[in-house]
């Protein structure tokens, strides 16, 4: 994400039903093109980690396929726009392109058309709903962090929740909530306190002090 901030332009693409959209045929292709395993065994693999002739949404490896679907694909796309001054990145399904310096009109309709142009290849689509060309001057938001910044930053709302969600800890703690129950409550927010302590590691260490002491005992 660092390589996002400070940026004059962002452009944020996101795909549609991700997971689901990848095919069987694309998924053995994985195997047999990139692992090179024979065809038999691509196919018994390519249908242990699909349903319906699909990839599974939440299946475990799911995710790590998704990344090797785009492997060689994601890699030229990359080669290509780093020669023209753009960085590009994706999350799962959120693809992100900035650039240091204003673009035309004309340079952003070709970004979006290689973006475009690679899902096709393996048969995603964008949603064109959550498509955005942030410039910055306007707040530009990758993932609820603020770019606009040399440093990326969580806006002071996110913030807001995040110490709202260490309370809530602490009360239910106190009220000797389920153990079960708040050890996953406990999990999330302390995975929310450490990506907060990535950019702002005072306020981070003092609720990270918090959660230490109302921490779940392990049997």
């Amino acid at each position: 994400m660092p390589i996002h901030t400070n940026k004059k332009v962002v452009i944020k693409e996101d795909v549609s039903n991700f997971f689901p959209s990848i095919s069987q045929k694309v998924i053995h292709e994985v195997w047999a093109g990139f692992f090179k395993f024979p065809n038999d065994v691509s196919q018994l693999l390519a249908e242990l980690v699909t349903l319906d002739g699909y990839l599974v949404q939440g299946g475990k490896a799911s995710g790590f396929l998704c990344n090797l679907v785009l492997w060689e694909r994601e890699s030229k796309l990359v080669y290509e726009l780093s020669k023209k001054g753009y960085q590009y990145s994706r999350f799962v399904d959120d693809i992100t392109v900035s650039c240091s310096r204003n673009i035309p009109k004309e340079e952003q309709s070709y970004i979006i058309r290689k973006i475009y142009g690679m899902l096709k290849s393996i048969e995603a689509n964008p949603n064109k709903n959550k498509h955005k060309i942030m410039s910055n001057g306007a707040r530009q938001q990758l993932h609820r962090v603020t770019l606009n910044t040399e440093k990326p930053t969580l806006s002071k709302g996110e913030r807001a929740k995040i110490k709202a969600a260490v309370f809530q800890c602490e009360h239910a703690h106190k009220n000797n909530t389920n153990p079960i129950h708040y050890k996953k409550q406990f999990e999330s927010t302390m995975g929310r306190v450490n990506t907060l302590n990535r950019m702002h590691p005072i306020i981070g260490k003092q609720l990270r002090e918090r959660l230490q002491k109302i921490k779940p005992k392990t049997r």
